[in-house]
């Protein structure tokens, strides 16, 4: 689509208000410009500018960057900041409000989001899209998270505890039941989140050595070099084509 439409305007601004919605810190967002990459703070002005003069960038369908879920539920993140939730202090005392995504680490201590679970234990209403929004932000934290881990299982149980137990500061998560669905999530988010990477980061037409030099700031340098080692193992890429074949192939009856 041409920069100078009014569909790639109107388009851009969609994105702007999402993001300023979900991630602004101090007035400024990730600017996902090509020069940018991700690794710069700017204006809503500015960046604006950037990806009016350079194109979108192509794959980033969901902003993993800037609030959206990496799952893709149900609740309508987009709605956060719109919607109402229900809160309760340590007192026990209840309270409805609004709050973003990033705001949820400003509650006072004690103060915790009231998290409706369904029959098939789902989170529903609005403090459902809150959750997923938070969650799907969590996992980008290559510190809490590393990527550079062969997979879920090999991540150590105390990142997913300690990580565990800082969300349910923030939101009533005090059952069996709760903490399994977070750390379900954990898992589809942390997957997702690595093969998004993968894909906007390393470069197919470019060698080994041409893409280290070229990571992501936001990722340690020897995280990333693991990474990449892993996903270029055969075996990987075997394991991916089988994947994706099971995910076409249609179940016989």
């Amino acid at each position: 689509m041409s920069r100078v439409s009014p569909e790639y305007e109107k388009g851009l601004n969609v994105f702007l208000d999402f993001a300023f919605a979900h991630t602004i810190v101090k007035g400024k967002i990730r600017c996902a410009c090509s020069r940018c990459g991700f690794k710069r703070w700017h204006t809503r002005e500015v960046v604006y500018d950037h990806l009016i003069c350079t194109q979108f960038p192509q794959g980033y369908t969901i902003w993993t960057f800037h609030g959206e879920s990496l799952i893709g539920d149900a609740s309508n993140t987009s709605n956060i900041a719109q919607d109402r939730i229900t809160d309760i202090d340590e007192q026990g005392v209840v309270r409805d409000g609004r709050l973003k995504v990033l705001e949820v680490w400003s509650l006072p201590a004690g103060q915790r989001v009231v998290v409706p679970f369904n029959a098939e234990a789902q989170p529903v209403g609005n403090a459902a899209g809150l959750l997923s929004g938070f969650l799907g932000i969590i996992v980008t934290e290559v510190n809490t998270f590393p990527i550079s881990y062969r997979s879920w299982d090999k991540v150590p149980n105390s990142y997913k505890e300690a990580c565990f137990n800082s969300i349910k500061a923030k939101f009533c998560l005090d059952r069996d039941i709760d903490k399994h669905f977070v750390i379900k999530k954990f898992e589809k988010n942390w997957r997702n989140y690595r093969v998004f990477l993968f894909g906007r980061f390393y470069k197919v037409e470019k060698t080994r050595e041409q893409n280290l030099q070229k990571y992501p700031q936001f990722i340690p340098f020897d995280m990333w070099a693991a990474f990449v080692d892993y996903r270029l193992e055969q075996k990987t890429k075997v394991r991916k084509v089988l994947n994706g074949f099971a995910s076409r192939t249609p179940l016989l009856v």
